[in-house]
């Protein structure tokens, strides 16, 4: 697709690529894929890419460029199947996500105790499994929580749902140039985010935040 040095990086706004690419290359590893988050104006975005490592170990072949704007997802709070969604979300919100995945510390812990209770609500009716969903993509996506425990590719397919998404297959544009082509498609197209399923009767109780 396009072929770019690993100092090229800087100047695409795509400098925080560069750990786990100086990583790879340190471990001999000639393909792989990496997301990150990063943010432009008022947006925060986050970045998949997928690369080869050419034979020079300086240029690597982007093959895949995939940019999602993580426009703000509001959820209608309530208790479902005895769960304090708006506790629990208060609770999923104080965690950073963003940091590395250690199995044996306390951190780690906690954030499983949360995932497990994400599954939990899952299994509480519709409203339970669209709200459980929605709080996986906007706190769990393109985190390495997401890669290592949550499921990544998942939760980017899930996240097309309430994010909107644009691949670049014939050019390689810069990460602010991405925003600003997204951007004024979103103003041209607008976008439409899902929304929850209806209240069933008896099932749950619910009250805005």
């Amino acid at each position: 697709m396009a072929k770019i040095t690993l100092e090229q990086l800087d100047k695409l706004g795509l400098q925080a690529a560069r750990s786990p690419l100086d990583k790879a290359v340190q471990e001999g590893r000639t393909q792989f894929a990496i997301s990150f988050h990063a943010k432009q104006g008022k947006d925060d975005m986050i970045v998949y890419l997928t690369f080869h490592l050419l034979p020079d170990l300086k240029t690597i072949d982007l093959t895949h460029y995939e940019v999602l704007i993580k426009l703000p997802i509001v959820l209608a709070h309530g208790e479902i199947g005895g769960i304090d969604t708006a506790a629990l979300e208060q609770k999923i919100s104080e965690i950073d996500w963003s940091a590395p995945v250690q199995d044996t510390d306390s951190a780690c812990a906690a954030r499983l105790a949360l995932a497990v209770q994400l599954y939990e609500l899952e299994q509480a009716g519709q409203e339970g499994y669209s709200l459980s969903k929605k709080l996986q993509v906007k706190y769990f996506t393109g985190t390495p929580f997401a890669v290592s425990i949550a499921g990544d590719f998942r939760l980017k397919s899930l996240s097309k749902n309430y994010y909107p998404s644009q691949s670049f297959q014939n050019h390689f544009p810069s990460l602010k140039e991405a925003h600003s082509f997204m951007r004024h498609e979103l103003k041209i197209k607008g976008w439409h985010l899902a929304e929850l399923p209806a209240k069933k009767a008896g099932r749950s109780k619910k009250q805005k935040s």
